[in-house]
C-alpha cells in the first residue's frame, strides 16, 4: 500500500519565500497580526539571547481546545475568510525553520494549556502536550521560540523593535487614532523587553493636511491619510511615502 507524504518543511519554505523580507521580520508580522485578529491590546515581547529564547505574550481571546489542535495543522487555520490580518497562523510555522522547539501556552476561559512543537525532520513536526509554563495571565496566547542561531535578529530587542515601527506604523502615530479606534478600541500597546515602543505624535512635522481616501463613482471613503510639510529635517524613518491596508 502507497502513502502519501507531505515535505513540510519544502512546504513553509515555499511560504517563507513569499515574503519580500527576512523569515525573522515576518514571523514577528505574523505574531503580531494574530495576536490584533484576537482583539489584543497589548503584545509584549522579550528577548533572551542567554538562553536563545524569543517570547511574544498578548492578552487576547486565546484559543479553545479545537482551536490549539488546528494550530499545529500545517494547512489548516482557524480564521474565516475575509476576516483578521494573519495569514493562518503562520507566525509560528514559519518559526520552525529557524528553532528546535516552538512553545505555545494559550488561555481562553476555562482552557489553559501549553504544547511544545518541533520540526522532527523533512517529513515530520510532531507536537506534545506540557505542563504550562505561565506565560500568560488571565486570557490570551504565549509563543516562546528556542532560537538555533544565537546571531537571529530575534534575540535583539532593536531589531524586534524596528520591525513593529516600520511594519505597523499607523497603530504608532497618533494621527490614525480616530480612524483606528473602530478597529481597536482598546488601543494597542507594544512592549520590548518591558519598555513601551514610543507613539508618534504630530508635535515637529509642520504644516498637516489630512484627506479622506474615496473609491469609485459613489464617493465611498474607505480610509484617511495625511501629508505632512516641514521646514526642519525629519529624521530618516519618517520621511517619503506610505500605504497601509488593512
Amino acid at each position: 500500500m502507497g502513502e502519501t507524504r507531505v515535505n513540510i518543511r519544502h512546504l513553509l519554505e515555499d511560504i517563507r519565500d513569499s515574503y519580500p523580507f527576512p523569515t525573522e521580520e515576518a514571523i514577528i508580522t505574523e505574531l503580531i497580526a494574530n495576536a490584533l485578529d484576537s482583539d489584543a491590546g497589548r503584545i509584549a515581547f522579550s528577548t533572551d539571547s542567554a538562553k536563545c529564547e524569543f517570547t511574544v505574550v498578548d492578552d487576547g481571546t486565546g484559543m479553545s481546545s479545537s482551536e490549539l489542535e488546528g494550530y499545529h495543522d500545517i494547512a489548516a487555520t482557524a480564521k474565516v475568510r475575509g476576516k483578521g490580518i494573519g495569514f493562518a497562523g503562520v507566525g509560528a510555522k514559519l518559526a520552525l525553520l529557524i528553532c528546535g522547539a516552538v512553545i505555545t501556552e494559550t488561555r481562553k476561559r476555562d482552557f489553559h494549556r501549553a504544547t511544545r512543537w518541533w520540526s522532527e525532520d523533512t517529513y515530520r513536526a510532531p507536537w506534545k502536550y506540557i505542563e504550562v509554563p505561565g506565560l500568560v495571565g488571565t486570557r490570551g496566547t504565549a509563543v516562546c521560540l528556542k532560537i538555533d542561531d544565537r546571531d537571529s535578529s530575534l534575540l535583539n530587542g532593536s531589531c524586534v523593535k524596528q520591525t513593529i515601527e516600520r511594519y505597523f506604523y499607523p497603530i504608532l502615530d497618533q494621527a490614525f487614532d480616530q480612524v483606528l479606534q473602530a478597529l481597536y478600541p482598546r488601543g494597542i500597546e507594544f512592549l520590548v523587553n518591558g519598555e513601551l515602543v514610543r507613539r508618534q505624535s504630530a508635535d515637529g512635522r509642520g504644516e498637516i493636511k489630512y484627506f479622506p481616501v474615496i473609491l469609485g463613482r459613489r464617493g465611498k471613503t474607505i480610509g484617511v491619510g495625511y501629508i505632512a510639510k516641514t521646514e526642519n529635517e525629519l529624521e530618516e524613518d519618517q520621511r517619503g511615502i506610505a500605504v497601509s491596508t488593512f
